[in-house]
């Protein structure tokens, strides 16, 4: 039996690894990620270092809990760098899928074919996607490094890179409806852009606001951080682990289990502390992105005349 492909996702992906450009932007991306691999191994490797005097010569080492501190660290760092990534080069390759069809006069012949509205959507989602996550996965390699350092399991690779692929999904659901709403791609990507910056940082403004209105005496509480359920950089927090100094530990030791451990919780907040704030998280990405590749098909359900 023959498995069926999305004509857009086929003619995308052949348009896309056919230019010349394209080895050359693998390449350099590659490259940068080794460059802030080597950079981070020389600082953390430092940092792990200890002074041992052994009958008055003291000498630098770094035994075995030290490099497991450091690979942790690196992974984690590097995870953080991913997501940042993530959030500024998918909208800049998604938001335009649409749009620039609109623009070339190409989208009316290619919503006049057999193709459903939502197929023509998860084609060009696709596409998009794929690239960008041919480049994750090309940095497995360097990631890999870290497992002969120690310090990182098979376990937590497997969630960080789950939880990857859902905030690509959910930022290029989001990048996708705006390119099928508005007309130029121009205004989809600034739209794409600040609706991530929305999602990244702007979902901090409600943890702010609530106390105000209920009169909280902290706004981090397990009813404020349900408002970061689709924020990237939260969601990644929520599944890593270890007392190491990184950007997401810092974040989710701050944030996420310090409003889950403050006391003076009601009993419904308690009961929201016991669920694990990655299921809020997985739930809340998936559903944006739902919702998100729902409006893009009802934007495409008919043709439209142009301007």
């Amino acid at each position: 039996m023959r498995l069926r492909t999305n004509p857009v996702l086929a003619r995308e992906l052949t348009e896309r690894m056919r230019r010349r450009a394209t080895p050359v932007q693998i390449s350099l991306f590659l490259l940068a990620v080794i460059g802030i691999f080597a950079s981070l191994f020389q600082v953390f490797m430092a940092m792990s270092r200890t002074v041992r005097c052994i009958e008055g010569n003291c000498f630098e080492e770094a035994g075995v809990l030290g490099f497991a501190g450091a690979g942790r660290q690196l992974f984690q760092t590097l995870l953080f760098f991913v997501v940042g990534l993530a959030c500024m080069i998918i909208p800049a390759l998604t938001a335009g899928a649409i749009a620039g069809e609109r623009e070339r006069q190409t989208l009316v012949p290619l919503q006049l074919t057999l193709l459903s509205p939502l197929q023509i959507v998860l084609g060009k989602l696709s596409a998009s996607l794929a690239f960008m996550l041919f480049l994750l996965f090309a940095t497995l390699p360097v990631l890999g490094v870290t497992f002969l350092i120690g310090g990182v399991s098979v376990p937590e690779v497997l969630k960080a890179a789950l939880m990857i692929v859902l905030v690509c999904l959910m930022i290029g659901a989001v990048s996708i409806m705006c390119s099928a709403l508005l007309r130029r791609s121009q205004g989809a990507t600034v739209a794409a852009y600040g609706l991530v910056f929305v999602l990244s940082v702007g979902t901090f403004v409600p943890m702010a606001i609530l106390p105000i209105v209920q009169r909280f005496e902290s706004p981090i509480r397990p009813a404020t951080t349900i408002f970061l359920a689709p924020n990237p950089f939260a969601a990644t927090a929520s599944i890593v682990s270890g007392p190491v100094d990184s950007p997401l530990v810092g974040f989710r030791s701050e944030v996420l289990e310090h409003a889950r451990n403050r006391p003076g919780l009601t009993p419904p907040e308690r009961a929201l502390a016991r669920v694990p704030f990655w299921l809020f998280s997985v739930i809340a990405l998936a559903s944006v992105s739902a919702g998100a590749l729902l409006i893009a098909a009802w934007a495409l359900r008919t043709p439209r005349e142009e301007p």
